[in-house]
């Protein structure tokens, strides 16, 4: 996690051990639910390792995929087609992260249902402290904000964010 997602952006090794400490790690098992629409998502989350889908609710109460939440180092990795023998478009690997570039969908509902695709280990941050981390060291915000845009947006030069000099990444 320290070498795919925070490293390249300048984070020491302390203050990823001192962002740690305020985290969560949770196992999930293929189909157990992180989050069901309607909920509340007080929390930032990353897939450290395996996948997550997101689902909408369908009319009819079934479930449609809308996309994959990938562990970062495991973005490259060929998709597994039997899955509704298409391909699920991969999103990244931050779960709720919209959060962090407009703290308002804090007071809305969880607008999808987010399963695990397989076995799944997340980290999971209250907004709260990681907000706080953001604000006291500008390297885990540039971090924080590259790992949620990048994927969103593909290919862009990150080379300064908020000061902080970070490479040029791409979210293939």
């Amino acid at each position: 996690l320290y070498e795919s997602a925070l490293r390249p952006y300048g984070v020491s090794p302390d203050n990823f051990f001192a962002m740690m400490r305020k985290s969560n790690w949770r196992t999930l098992q293929p189909g157990e639910a992180l989050v069901r629409a309607g909920e509340s998502m007080d929390r930032i989350v990353l897939v450290a390792t395996g996948s997550v889908d997101s689902y909408e609710t369908a009319p009819d109460g079934s479930l449609k995929r809308l996309y994959r939440y990938r562990a970062k180092r495991d973005i490259a990795r060929p998709q597994d087609s039997t899955v509704n023998s298409f391909q699920v478009p991969i999103r990244g690997c931050v779960i709720g992260g919209t959060a962090l570039l407009d703290p308002s969908v804090r007071a809305q509902p969880y607008p999808s249902t987010a399963l695990a695709a397989e076995p799944a280990r997340v980290v999971e941050f209250s907004y709260g402290a990681l907000r706080s981390a953001m604000d006291e060291n500008p390297a885990i915000e540039a971090a924080s904000f590259c790992v949620e845009i990048n994927p969103l947006h593909g290919e862009m030069d990150t080379s300064r964010v908020d000061g902080v000099k970070a490479p040029l990444i791409s979210s293939q």
